[in-house]
């Protein structure tokens, strides 16, 4: 089947069990918050997961020139509770932007954990520094922190970081928590 086509089946099963598991808590009666953040959670790591596998492809070879999108990995120590992961910025991120040296603001939804969790969020458990990128400069670090008590060990959180200009995604981040 074609690239587009299986990601785009993946997405309507994904949204099919995403609407089972919210019907199965509604028909349950479930006033636990946690239990609907949990499914929101899993929905939206296998799309992350099966958009990832979409933008590798099957041979999960990395592609070469302006399609180029990183995959940043990086360990997160949970007694330490902070880490920081550089990330390079790919050219296409800039591509129609004005000036000489163009610039684009960079962002992200938060990292999720494969399996479901609670998420990573902006602001109160992630920064990008610098968020605003220079073509000249372009590379950013996630800086994370304040986990200490809300990680758990052998935990991967995934998610990506897109430049808001454009709305492209420019890197792909895996944390894995030791």
């Amino acid at each position: 089947m074609g690239g587009v086509l299986l990601l785009q089946q993946r997405y309507f099963r994904r949204v099919a069990d995403y609407a089972d598991a919210i019907g199965r808590l509604a028909a349950g009666g479930s006033l636990e918050p946690g239990a609907w953040i949990q499914g929101y959670a899993t929905f939206l790591s296998g799309v992350i997961g099966d958009a990832g596998d979409f933008v590798l492809g099957s041979t999960r070879e990395l592609p070469q020139g302006d399609d180029w999108l990183p995959i940043c990995r990086g360990k997160l120590h949970r007694a330490e509770g902070a880490t920081a992961l550089p990330l390079p910025i790919p050219r296409r991120a800039f591509a129609g932007e004005p000036g000489d040296d163009p610039k684009v603001t960079l962002m992200t939804d938060g990292l999720l954990p494969r399996g479901g969790g609670l998420a990573l969020v902006p602001g109160k458990h992630l920064s990008l520094h610098p968020e605003v990128v220079l073509r000249s400069r372009p590379q950013t670090t996630l800086k994370m922190f304040g986990l200490r008590e809300v990680v758990a060990v052998r935990t991967v959180y995934d998610g990506v970081v897109w430049a808001k200009e454009t709305r492209t995604p420019v890197a792909v981040v895996e944390i894995t928590v030791q």
